[in-house]
């Protein structure tokens, strides 16, 4: 139970559905949150920009489509529904969101993001989801969501707890990306002036191999099984085994396709391109795991240069004609005939101690952000509930 007086989210706040969705082909860029933006126009006018998610686009003029402002308060209705955004930009949006307005100033809007954002309410919004494939918010559903009401300098106190704890978050993320950075600059400066002489250049099929994923039929799911890494257990080029897992049984699985120490797992066929090629090197196994059929798996006597490569702008560049009718993919047809170069068995172990010595100080880094999250977390609980 609250220990602050609640309220009907929509006796206090305009609850509406996005406008219907129109895709388009345009060039796409993300922000800082993860949201995809398209910039429409070159005019000071009224939604130059437009939010996208799912393939779906919206342009400015369509039908139905619903213009937000900086500022507006908008929560996911769609995949990750229930994650709400503080608008940055003007534009439009499309139905895969639902658009909050406090006509009545009851709220900071940093108060309400943060009250959605908390566990319990994240749960209780996903037991609202309705629909077949794809989940989706009911609006009406969210209008009833019950929310805390509290004087502003009080809800003023207990946002700037929140962002104290939510600035040192973002803080540790950026120390991460900058070891990011530096590792590619660090390929760049032992292997970038090779890369610009064509007599050197060979074919990846040189240098490594490739093996497709496994095909499983939804009856081979099971709660314990052999895990099946897919395109979501790669996050930030690293493995990630915290949720999005998949396990299967009673189905057999070839020697070469079971996970083994420094392989590179890619996604190689997706229907968002923008994931098309990501990859992470895997460097350990503590248990058998598989990995899906729209993911690659590359093996090569050059791993920690291999991935580096994948991380690179020089495969980056090569990532073309990857768009086919029904799917954005990477062939092995296609990824043997990428050009790289074979480095000496001398720089691929000194490039992997760099990289080692960066994983080391990632780590410590990485505790320190768990800490900080589990602080963050506690204090959303401490909050509300």
């Amino acid at each position: 139970m609250s220990k602050y007086p609640m309220v009907r989210l929509g006796d206090v706040c305009v609850v509406e559905r996005g406008g219907s969705p129109r895709p388009i082909n345009k060039f796409i860029t993300h922000d800082s949150n993860g949201i995809n933006w398209i910039k429409i126009g070159d005019t000071s006018a009224d939604s130059m920009y437009i939010i996208r998610t799912a393939e779906k686009i919206i342009p400015e003029g369509a039908l139905k489509s619903r213009k937000v402002k900086k500022g507006d308060f908008i929560l996911s209705n769609s995949m990750s529904f229930g994650r709400p955004y503080i608008l940055k930009i003007d534009g439009c949006i499309h139905d895969g969101w639902l658009l909050i307005r406090d006509v009545n100033d009851v709220f900071e809007k940093q108060f309400l993001y943060y009250y959605l954002s908390s566990e319990s309410v994240c749960a209780n919004l996903k037991q609202m989801a309705v629909g077949g494939v794809v989940n989706n918010l009911n609006s009406n559903k969210v209008r009833s969501l019950m929310v805390p009401v509290l004087k502003k300098e009080d809800q003023v106190k207990i946002i700037r707890k929140l962002n104290k704890a939510s600035t040192l978050i973002q803080f540790r993320k950026k120390q991460l990306s900058k070891f990011d950075e530096l590792a590619k600059s660090r390929f760049i400066e032992m292997f970038g002036d090779y890369f610009d002489n064509e007599n050197i250049l060979c074919k990846l099929q040189d240098i490594c191999t490739a093996t497709i994923g496994l095909t499983y039929k939804p009856t081979n799911v099971v709660p314990n099984g052999i895990t099946v890494l897919r395109s979501g257990n790669i996050q930030n080029n690293e493995l990630y085994l915290i949720d999005d897992i998949v396990q299967v049984d009673n189905i057999k699985i070839n020697d070469d396709k079971f996970i083994r120490p420094y392989d590179i797992l890619m996604c190689s066929r997706n229907g968002s391109s923008h994931l098309v090629g990501k990859s992470c090197l895997i460097t350990e196994t503590k248990e058998r795991m598989t990995f899906g059929a729209f993911m690659t798996v590359i093996r090569s006597n050059y791993p920690y240069f291999t991935q580096g490569f994948f991380l690179s702008d020089f495969f980056k560049r090569q990532l073309t004609g990857t768009q086919t009718t029904s799917v954005n993919q990477i062939t092995t047809k296609m990824l043997y005939n990428y050009h790289t170069i074979k480095p000496t068995e001398e720089e691929e172990n000194r490039f992997a101690s760099f990289i080692q010595q960066l994983d080391k100080s990632k780590f410590r880094i990485k505790k320190s952000l768990e800490k900080l999250e589990m602080t963050y977390k506690a204090l959303l609980q401490e909050y509300f509930g």
